[in-house]
């Protein structure tokens, strides 16, 4: 059974043959942790309006909720909300912003979006300094 704003997470950043997607990477519960340590209602309060408005447009789209439609109806849903995605207006339009922002946020800062999609290896310790040399930087500057 999908959560319903694990769903939305996994159609913006589905798993792949070379990395799993949003729902392994645990956005979902990434995006609930910042929601619950926030101090200000508001963002909960939009994020609990945007996941209800995510159904509202599902059953005027297809006459079913959001976790009961279809892969391609949830899809439809999604990229209907993201139709504006430069300059969003309406309030679906302003949901979806936020929605792709925190889930690229999430997955790129956990393992499997870091370590595995971009293979990141992270910083190396060097044991001996091994200088720099300022005339080549001279010489790519004046390229």
């Amino acid at each position: 059974a999908f959560r319903k704003g694990d769903e939305p997470t996994e159609i913006l950043i589905p798993a792949a043959d070379h990395f799993p997607g949003a729902r392994a990477a645990g956005v979902v519960q990434v995006i609930d942790k910042y929601l619950a340590e926030s101090f200000d209602e508001a963002p909960r309060n939009e994020w609990r309006d945007g996941l209800k408005m995510v159904d509202t447009i599902c059953h005027k789209m297809h006459k079913v909720t959001f976790l009961e439609a279809t892969p391609e109806q949830r899809v439809a849903v999604v990229s209907r909300m993201a139709h504006h995605e430069d300059q969003p207006k309406k309030p679906e339009e302003l949901f979806f912003h936020r929605l792709k922002g925190r889930t690229a946020l999430a997955y790129y800062t956990s393992k499997i979006g870091l370590h595995q999609e971009i293979e990141y290896k992270g910083t190396s310790i060097l044991e001996v300094f091994v200088g720099f040399d300022a005339d080549l930087v001279k010489i790519r500057l004046s390229k």
